[in-house]
């Protein structure tokens, strides 16, 4: 049998816990998780794609990469951007490619569905916690790079006087344990991962940092 889903089965098991189920509802499953596509693969797809529009262009393996790079692999977006660029009916070059995913981040009508990712939080954490995770996001956004779980902590504790979350004052009075759940719950949930040569925090889509600080309001 194959158990499958968008919604984080990790919070259903979270919330079985609270209610005070302590046996493991999935010891007995292997978890798969469902990743983007390779780059190689990617650029395949995007190059399929423009030729099945039949998008003319001198460069068009240069305009599959730049799509995939654009992208980040994520194989919705690859789609959108092609079908935008057949509606356009421009030419076919990266300079289109990157002016698409610019628009597609700063559209209201959000066509890429990317205010999930900011509306979600609210549901996901406790409103104690939820100070914290836009602090650790925007930190984490606005940084040109990866940051330990110690230079986190330092920056929450350099901000949590102008802080109301009295998570935030449990943080930095010393519940290392509570910060490192949150850190790992953004990370199941795919905002983060860890960077492998030493276990520092960043964003685990270049293109959903790129839009955290748009929406946001940090560049």
């Amino acid at each position: 049998m194959l158990y499958t889903g968008s919604i984080g089965l990790h919070h259903v098991t979270t919330s079985l816990r609270d209610a005070g189920h302590c046996n493991d509802a999935t010891n007995d499953m292997r978890t798969v998780e469902v990743d983007p596509l390779t780059p190689e693969d990617a650029e395949e797809l995007a190059l399929a794609l423009l030729k099945g529009e039949e998008l003319q262009s001198s460069q068009l393996e240069a305009v599959a990469k730049a799509i995939t790079i654009a992208t980040d692999c994520i194989a919705f977006y690859i789609h959108y951007v092609i079908s935008e660029m057949k509606f356009l009916g421009d030419d076919t070059n990266v300079k289109l490619v990157n002016d698409i995913v610019s628009k597609a981040l700063v559209e209201p009508n959000d066509p890429w569905h990317l205010q999930h990712y900011r509306n979600r939080l609210n549901v996901y954490f406790e409103a104690s916690e939820l100070e914290v995770v836009l602090f650790i996001l925007d930190e984490l956004a606005f940084a040109d790079e990866a940051l330990s779980l110690k230079e986190l902590h330092a920056r929450l504790a350099a901000n949590v006087e102008a802080m109301d979350s009295q998570t935030a004052k449990q943080i930095v009075s010393g519940d290392s344990e509570l910060f490192r759940n949150i850190l790992m719950q953004l990370s199941r949930d795919h905002y983060l991962k860890k960077r492998e040569t030493d276990g520092a925090f960043l964003y685990r889509f270049p293109v959903i940092k790129r839009w955290w600080l748009l929406s946001r309001g940090l560049i």
